[in-house]
């Protein structure tokens, strides 16, 4: 959704499944809402901005992160959302936590993912809805990175030379000048 416009839903926003915490190894045997099978652990959120994931395995722990934002909106890539899924036969407990940066967060903290509903009824499927907010602009590079440290330090030595240089000059020139009369 849209963090300023929360009634507005953003298709195209990308996730990725993963089984580990650093993100690296998509889950498989996963499958969308109509069965298909999802390749890379993969989802894109449709017309309603919506992922419907299936095939998530009891006793297991999952890794969802928005891996690319929809056109237009900065994405959420350091925010990493943890579901752990514990039970047997038809009796599961899920668990969820928020991570920003690698750091435990509040879910209804940070303004980037809330639990907006958790449905369950006795055989039949859970369904837990997780919002994903995005704020629409541009990414801003990244600027006074140690790449320019470099080059601050030859403009300084540049410039000491200089003046340096203009002092040999000056005190030169005043010598010749005392010299001469």
């Amino acid at each position: 959704m849209d963090r300023e416009n929360p009634e507005s839903k953003l298709p195209g926003a990308e996730f990725t499944v993963y089984t580990d915490m650093d993100c690296t190894i998509p889950a498989n045997n996963l499958r969308d809402s109509n069965g298909n099978p999802i390749a890379n652990g993969i989802f894109v959120s449709d017309e309603n901005g919506q992922i419907h994931c299936s095939g998530l395995q009891p006793n297991s722990t999952y890794f969802i992160r928005e891996t690319k934002a929809p056109p237009g909106y900065n994405g959420n890539e350091n925010v990493v959302l943890k579901l752990s899924i514990a039970g047997i036969e038809q009796s599961y407990a899920i668990t969820s936590e928020l991570y920003v940066d690698g750091i435990l967060v509040p879910i209804d903290d940070h303004g980037n993912i809330y639990l907006k509903k958790d449905i369950s009824s006795a055989g039949e499927e859970r369904t837990l809805a997780y919002v994903f907010s995005n704020k629409a602009g541009c990414e801003l590079p990244n600027t006074g990175g140690a790449g320019t440290v470099p080059y601050t330090m030859g403009g300084l030595m540049l410039l000491t030379g200089a003046a340096l240089l203009l002092l040999y000059i000056h005190i030169r020139r005043r010598k010749e000048a005392s010299a001469s009369s």
